[in-house]
């Protein structure tokens, strides 16, 4: 081990240092995210959503919030309800409620997340058609309620811990999207869904990264 040196740095605002590098993208064939401090001209006529997603998950740039928003993009029907666990920066029930769904309920853990949430709601002008409870999976936040589409972008571990929590809210003719699945978890999760009777419809992959959309056989 070499001689211990120290050296002083500069000062910087290190919280929002990250921002200098968070540009527009598109993400699927529709949506358009678009950072809530940078203009942009919207000349593809895709969907635009605003997003500061603070100290929560969820930009847009990870593979699995990616491909959630891909597969999102072909099953979200118009006046549909929406079940967002793991909702994060609210990034998907915001993509959902401007791709056409009527309700959307998050349930997200982290205070920080729920705040930078509900800031991302106002910016996009959705918060009086989104829900958002700060909590863990609990059946009685949301008894008996039935979803057309259930999203998961949560980790393997989760997934499989709150399957049948998830199978319980859905309704018997919807889709679930379940992603942030390792390549090397994948076997768990198709064992899981196998044994709720329910069938692959799409699996996209990038680099470690799986997501799932899922339904009922």
């Amino acid at each position: 081990m070499g001689e211990l040196r120290t050296r002083e740095i500069t000062d910087d605002d290190w919280q929002n240092k990250w921002k200098e590098y968070f540009f527009p993208i598109p993400v699927g064939q529709k949506i358009l995210i678009c950072p809530s401090w940078r203009a942009v001209e919207n000349n593809q006529s895709r969907k635009l959503i605003y997003l500061d997603p603070g100290m929560a998950f969820g930009t847009g740039h990870h593979p699995t919030t990616r491909m959630c928003l891909e597969l999102l993009e072909e099953v979200i029907q118009n006046n549909s309800s929406v079940l967002d666990f793991g909702s994060g920066s609210g990034i998907l029930s915001i993509a959902a409620t401007k791709l056409g769904a009527k309700k959307c309920v998050g349930i997200e853990i982290e205070p920080n997340a729920i705040k930078s949430a509900n800031e991302n709601l106002v910016q996009n002008n959705v918060q009086e058609n989104v829900m958002l409870i700060n909590d863990e999976f609990n059946q009685s936040l949301i008894p008996n309620i039935k979803f057309n589409l259930v999203i998961a972008n949560i980790s393997t571990k989760i997934i499989l811990e709150t399957f049948e929590k998830l199978d319980f809210n859905l309704h018997e003719t919807g889709n679930m999207i379940l992603s942030g699945i390792l390549k090397d978890s994948l076997h768990k999760v198709e064992n899981l869904i196998e044994i709720f009777n329910y069938k692959i419809d799409e699996l996209l992959t990038d680099n470690d990264w799986i997501a799932l959309q899922i339904s009922r056989k």
